[in-house]
């Protein structure tokens, strides 16, 4: 199974933020936006082990089932984060854009280099 590391988490998440942090962008145009610069890690797993159907099905609706909550959490997530960015930029009177490039400035310099 692929790793990634802390720095192309951060990377992967504050591409997002830019996205959010756009005025006027639309959930669907985000959404599509971040496909696009982020696009989804494809994972394909062999068991050889012979599986019952019913067990097979149930192993399927799991990782689906789990791809599903985790995919709304991060939804919320960049609702939230968006709101708190908005916020800060009303309470600072910088625009989100500077805060998330400030953000992104203070997360290169805490990490450790790949």
């Amino acid at each position: 199974m692929p790793r990634r590391s802390p720095r192309e988490l951060a990377e992967e998440w504050l591409r997002t933020l830019t996205i959010t942090s756009e005025p006027g962008i639309t959930l669907e145009q985000a959404y599509d936006l971040i496909a696009q610069v982020n696009p989804p890690e494809r994972l394909r797993v062999r068991m050889r082990t012979p599986l019952h159907a019913d067990d097979a099905q149930a192993l399927d609706e799991l990782v689906a089932w789990y791809a599903d909550v985790r995919s709304r959490q991060a939804g919320l997530h960049l609702v939230v984060e968006g709101m708190l960015i908005l916020w800060l930029a009303e309470a600072t009177g910088q625009s989100r854009t500077a805060i998330v490039q400030r953000l992104a400035l203070e997360i290169e310099n805490l990490l450790p280099p790949d």
